[in-house]
């Protein structure tokens, strides 16, 4: 059923993505977009649009596909906090979805019945709906829906909430780059402002540096319709050292995992991985470090 949902999305998507070059080809030329451009990003400013498309194809055909978690789950996370923790996830051969989760009695089903995942799913993305109402009567139902990631696009490195917009492929998606800028549009000043953030992102510009709190809910939802493996389908994982430096979640992260962001770590990261550290976080890090060592004589 996975396959069948996306040869069908991939037929869509290949045509509105032809569809959608000359559209955004102009808005490329805009000139709002390019003086927007030429202020962040000097160095790809004088790019025919067609390069633009090309600069934005490239950057997207490499980011990373993110799916957050909590180390350890807690009764104030979420619907049910319905997602594996480190704990399930080393004791586990993929990535369950919400689910598979559900249906193996590993996480409680979300209360309230009709539920805006199973909506999402079925209706927007093209899944098959569930043989009775909003829960998998089997593992097999469950095991067809998809795993929730987003595509990092805009190089942050604090992980990515909620949900984003779209219906395309990895392979198809012009379509969407416009359509992401109009969903954005009036918080942050208009279509061409909205282009701008993203290339300045892709960029790397210092007018538009890393916050957690910068276009946290702007990217693309590109959910998978499969499974991903453990250990082979993960590249790496963040931690969230706030939470975690010095617990026991902390250390099961390092150990069960063999690798963590840490300042330890970064040089050693591979090549191509998008991963920032500012200052506030060195600082916050070696003040950290110093009173976890202090308490460990």
């Amino acid at each position: 059923a996975q396959y069948e949902m996306f040869v069908r999305a991939q037929s869509y998507a290949s045509a509105a993505s032809a569809a959608a070059v000359s559209e955004v080809l102009e808005a490329f030329n805009d000139p709002d977009f390019r003086s927007g451009l030429r202020a962040c990003c000097p160095a790809i400013a004088q790019l025919s649009a067609a390069s633009l498309l090309e600069y934005y194809r490239a950057q997207t055909d490499v980011a990373e596909l993110v799916h957050d978690f909590d180390a350890v789950i807690n009764s104030t996370h979420g619907p049910a906090g319905a997602d594996v923790d480190l704990e399930l996830a080393q004791k586990s051969a993929y990535q369950y979805n919400l689910w598979e989760l559900q249906y193996l009695g590993l996480r409680p089903p979300q209360k309230g019945g009709h539920s805006p995942e199973n909506y999402a799913e079925v209706d927007l993305l093209g899944f098959k709906a569930f043989s009775k109402g909003d829960a998998p009567s089997s593992f097999a139902e469950a095991a067809d829906r998809p795993l929730y990631v987003g595509l990092n696009q805009r190089v942050i490195d604090v992980g990515l909430p909620a949900f984003g917009t779209g219906l395309g492929t990895l392979d198809h998606y012009n379509h969407l780059i416009l359509a992401n800028a109009w969903a954005w549009a009036k918080e942050t000043g208009g279509v061409a402002n909205a282009l701008v953030n993203v290339f300045a992102r892709m960029a790397r510009s210092p007018e538009y540096p890393l916050a957690a709190s910068v276009f946290p809910m702007h990217f693309w939802e590109s959910d998978i319709a499969g499974n991903v493996l453990y250990p082979e389908g993960v590249s790496f994982l963040i931690g969230t050292f706030r939470k975690l430096f010095g617990t026991d979640a902390g250390s099961q992260l390092q150990i069960g995992y063999g690798r963590a962001l840490d300042l330890e770590v970064l040089p050693w990261t591979s090549a191509g991985h998008n991963v920032t550290v500012g200052t506030g976080l060195a600082r916050a890090w070696g003040s950290l470090w110093e009173e976890a060592r202090e308490l460990q004589k």
